[in-house]
């Protein structure tokens, strides 16, 4: 079987201001429900890494985010080769509150 479709959770155009227009954005959804967050963490970088090189391939004027609920961003802080990680490749973050269903924070 040849399926060669990849799916990015959702794309979206969010107002960053008046000055800069919009912003095309992809984000992939992540929940971190398991229980090694260096297990988690790796799956989520290896598809983030692959969505952002299919964007820049397809679609290079949209920026790819990882939404992450706070509590999983919290944990993944406490690791520093986590953190390291996160901060060399520049990976675009947003933070999901899940209990109330709202964007917390948007990083980089």
């Amino acid at each position: 079987m040849n399926n060669n479709r990849v799916m990015v959770d959702l794309g979206v155009e969010r107002i960053i201001g008046v000055e800069k227009g919009k912003e095309k954005i992809a984000v992939e959804i992540k929940s971190f429900t398991s229980d090694s967050t260096i297990h988690a963490y790796y799956e989520a970088l290896g598809q983030y890494i692959f969505y952002s090189d299919l964007l820049e391939f397809k679609e290079s004027d949209r920026k790819l985010y990882l939404a992450i609920p706070t509590d999983a961003y919290e944990r993944l802080q406490e690791n520093d080769l986590i953190k390291m990680s996160l901060d060399w490749r520049s990976i675009r973050l947003v933070l999901i509150n899940i209990k109330e269903n709202r964007i917390v924070k948007w990083i980089r």
